[in-house]
């Protein structure tokens, strides 16, 4: 009977407290296919250079590092005070092709944004197939707007 009570009690102390929801923070920069290829080929010319004591493989791999370095601050560069505001349709059809429009505000007081990106993930097709929308350039202080023509497969995607 003991043992009857402390599982009633040990199942009542898990229905009052509410499941924890996980929250991951998103990495500031994603390396893609392409990049992880190119670290690779840095580190392999790394341990070139340090075995053969070469000083031209010293050189193209201080480059390749310069490289990487550059292009990690100027992405940086281009994505800080960036602010993106997503604009449903009033009506969408599930199945039926519409357009989503991306608004793009460019906060920063000199700099513009250049060859920006975005998609949605959507579902299981999310990491096969992807919409993707482009914004080629963003003056400073100013607002552009990119449409995407989407396909919604499910209803509950169109909640903001």
């Amino acid at each position: 009977m003991a043992q009857q009570q402390h599982s009633k009690h040990h199942h009542r102390k898990h229905a009052d407290t509410p499941a924890a929801t996980v929250v991951r923070r998103k990495p500031s920069l994603d390396f893609s296919v392409t990049g992880l290829v190119y670290c690779s080929m840095m580190m392999f010319m790394g341990l070139a250079a340090m075995n053969s004591q070469a000083n031209l493989l010293y050189g193209v791999f201080g480059l390749m590092i310069g490289i990487l370095l550059v292009s990690g601050v100027v992405s940086k560069i281009v994505l800080r005070k960036l602010a993106v505001r997503r604009t449903l349709p009033e009506l969408a059809v599930v199945g039926q092709p519409t357009t989503v429009t991306y608004d793009f505000v460019n906060e920063k007081r000199f700099w513009p944004s250049l060859s920006v990106s975005v998609s949605e993930l959507d579902g299981t097709e999310a990491f096969t197939r992807q919409t993707v929308s482009y914004l080629l350039h963003a003056a400073a202080k100013m607002t552009a707007t990119v449409p995407m023509r989407r396909r919604w497969m499910r209803r509950s995607c169109l909640a903001s």
